[in-house]
C-alpha cells in the first residue's frame, strides 16, 4: 500500500485539503471525486492530446475559440485539487505549462483577441483554477469596457 502512495506521489502533487480528506473518509461521493484510483486513472502525460478539441481552436495562447460567441479562456493549469472528472488532468497540474498560469502579455494578446471578433458575447473563465491567477482575473476582467 505504501509503495502504491509513492508511485502515486511521483504522478499527482497532494492537492486535497485537510476537509475534502475527512470528508472522503465517510462519503463515498467525495472520495471517488478526490481519490485517486489506479484501476481507471493512469492517464499518461501527452502535451499532443487534445480530446476536448481545444488545440486545433486555439490561435492564441489561452484562448479557445470553438463555438461561435464563446470564448473559453485557460487562465491557468494550476489547480488547488485534483478531480477525478476533469477533463484536462493530461495537462493541469504536471508541469506541461512552466508558468502554471498566463502571463499579462498573453492576456493582453486574448483581450485584443475578443476586440476583433465582434460576435463573442460569452467569455468562460476556465482551466486548471482560473482563481489561481488573480493577477489574470484582474486583467481579463478590466476588459469589460469593450464595445463588444
Amino acid at each position: 500500500m505504501e509503495q502504491e502512495a509513492d508511485k502515486v506521489a511521483e504522478h499527482f502533487q497532494e492537492k486535497t485539503t485537510k476537509f475534502l480528506r475527512q470528508l472522503s473518509r465517510h462519503s463515498s461521493a467525495v472520495r471517488t471525486l478526490y481519490t485517486y484510483d489506479p484501476s481507471t486513472e493512469n492517464i499518461p502525460v501527452n502535451p499532443e492530446r487534445d480530446i476536448l478539441y481545444e488545440k486545433r481552436n486555439s490561435n492564441v495562447k489561452g484562448a479557445v475559440y470553438k463555438f461561435r460567441g464563446r470564448l473559453v479562456v485557460l487562465l491557468s493549469y494550476s489547480c488547488a485539487a485534483n478531480c477525478r472528472y476533469c477533463e484536462r488532468q493530461d495537462r493541469v497540474g504536471v508541469g506541461l505549462d512552466s508558468q502554471g498560469c498566463l502571463r499579462p502579455d498573453e492576456i493582453h494578446r486574448i483581450v485584443s483577441f475578443i476586440q476583433t471578433k465582434s460576435e463573442i458575447n460569452e467569455v468562460i473563465l476556465s482551466g486548471g483554477d482560473p482563481l489561481m491567477n488573480p493577477r489574470g482575473l484582474k486583467l481579463i476582467s478590466g476588459s469589460g469596457s469593450s464595445p463588444n
